[in-house]
């Protein structure tokens, strides 16, 4: 992770460009090639699950079963992603689903 990290530290990316990704992440970027849009990692002893895989995620933030719980470990992705569907449970949860839900049924829009 180290060494990838240090390769793309000089990267730039394009202003047209919203594939942050190989920068910002180059690890994740190199392992959805080598492992698949889903797979395990670990960081440290705990181990992680990497969702790239877009009807997964779906699946996993629209749970209301919570077989899906939501272990932050490091404070700093809250402060990156805030407190949205990605990182809430319970009442919370339902309160942004239902505010973003039409965003993702885009279809019943039109």
């Amino acid at each position: 992770m180290k060494r990838l990290r240090a390769e793309s530290a000089g990267l730039v990316l394009d202003v047209s460009s919203h594939d942050f990704v190989p920068i910002v992440q180059p690890h994740f970027h190199k392992w959805i090639h080598l492992y698949g849009r889903m797979f395990l990692y670990w960081m440290g002893a705990w181990p992680a699950m990497c969702l790239a895989d877009v009807n997964m995620v779906r699946q996993v933030l629209f749970d209301w079963t919570g077989m899906y719980p939501k272990i932050i470990m490091n404070p700093h992705f809250t402060r990156l992603l805030g407190k949205g569907l990605v990182l809430t449970d319970g009442d919370e949860w339902k309160r942004h689903h239902k505010v973003v839900h039409p965003a993702f049924d885009m279809d019943n829009h039109v």
